[in-house]
């Protein structure tokens, strides 16, 4: 990518706000505008965003917690067999 194509992206992207510029002698330094990214965010993707963490969520629960589990499964030495010692 030339330096006039960067340049030419860079003023796009300064006109829309989401480019903050500072002139420091013969340099311009570009920081990003998180702000206007995180309306685009809250406006566009967070609405998609709930329904597939809830898809999602069976899967992150932890096993001890899933119908059947043993609760006591991961507090046993290995050496134990459920039941042993009653």
């Amino acid at each position: 990518m030339t330096r006039q194509a960067v340049s030419k992206h860079l003023a796009v992207l300064e006109d829309a706000g989401l480019v903050a510029t500072v002139r420091r002698g013969r340099e311009k330094l570009h920081y990003l505008n998180p702000v206007p990214i995180h309306e685009i965010y809250e406006r566009w993707i967070s609405r998609y965003e709930q329904g597939r963490l809830e898809a999602r969520s069976p899967c992150w629960r932890p096993a001890s917690r899933w119908p059947g589990a043993d609760p006591g499964a991961g507090k046993r030495r290995p050496d134990q067999r459920p039941g042993a010692g009653r």
